[in-house]
Formats: C-alpha cells, sequence, structure tokens
C-alpha cells in the first residue's frame, strides 16, 4: 500500500466511485481479499475519473530565456483492467506485511475509501498544476488527509 496508494494519490484524480455505504472493510480479512476490494475501489474510480499529466519542453528556463519551459495540463484516461492489474499485487503485499492493529486498519480503510469517493480533478486544476510545474513548483497535493498516517502504519513492514 504504501507503494501504490501513495503513487495513486499522485497520479490518480479520484471522482465519487464509493459512497459511504459501499466503504472497503479490511477487518478481519485475508490480504487477498482486502487487496481485491481495495483495488477493485480505487481503480473504478481511476477508471472514471482519469489521471492529471503535466508535460513540459524547453530548455527548463523558468525566466523566458531562448527556450522557456512550457507546460500543459492533461486529465488521461485510465484503464481499470492495467490500475486493477499493477494495485493488487501491490496491495497484497503491503497488507500482508504484518498484523495490524484495529487502529491500523481503520487508518488504512479511511485512506483507501477516501480516494475511492474524492471528486475528480478538473481541467482547470491540471492547468493549475502545470502552471506550476512551469513555475518549477510541485503539483498541487491530492493526498486525503486520511493517508497521511500511512507511513507511520508501513514503516515496521520493512
Amino acid at each position: 500500500m504504501r507503494s501504490f496508494v501513495l503513487a495513486a494519490v499522485v497520479l490518480m484524480s479520484s471522482c465519487g466511485g464509493n459512497d459511504e455505504g459501499n466503504r472497503v472493510d479490511i477487518s478481519g480479512r485475508s490480504p487477498g481479499v482486502a487487496a481485491t476490494l481495495s483495488a477493485e475501489a480505487i481503480c473504478q474510480t481511476a477508471a472514471k475519473c482519469g489521471a492529471v499529466r503535466v508535460s513540459c519542453s524547453g530548455s527548463g528556463s523558468t525566466t523566458g530565456g531562448a527556450d522557456p519551459t512550457t507546460c500543459t495540463g492533461s486529465i488521461d484516461p485510465v484503464s481499470y483492467d492495467e490500475c486493477y492489474a499493477d494495485a493488487k499485487p501491490d496491495l497484497e503485499k503491503d497488507l500482508g506485511c504484518r498484523a495490524f492493529t484495529p487502529d491500523e486498519e481503520a487508518i488504512i480503510e479511511d485512506c483507501i475509501n477516501a480516494l475511492a469517493s474524492a471528486s475528480c480533478a478538473t481541467q482547470a486544476e491540471a492547468d493549475e498544476d502545470a502552471r506550476r510545474a512551469q513555475m518549477g513548483l510541485a503539483g498541487t497535493s491530492r493526498q486525503p488527509a486520511s493517508c497521511a498516517q500511512l507511513n507511520e502504519v508501513f514503516r515496521l513492514c520493512g
């Protein structure tokens, strides 16, 4: 999950694919079942919303030199099947790395559910990421607040 969920936050702009009545629950489930449920929820959302991509060209000068950097933002399609094929093995490995406490499971579930139910990024947000990249700044973080504790939860996994 460290690898996939955090990468999903960066690469994916999620949209309302999972409402509160259909929350992913990993408590008491095997890593394989928990990974399947999590990958399905995250990838359904990714396929609906796509992924923000910023492309830049030029020499890298952001001060208007001879060949200034020009960046554009787009929302690219995401294949559910490719997302699932990438996500499930990583999720299964991460969810099986050790026994989690009920509080840690709740943190993981909250992050997965936030990823699966967040709003889709708009073209205006993709354009803002491109503008920031053109200025040499990082893009806008779309990481749900509930995912902030994942590094601590998986710290002992190695």
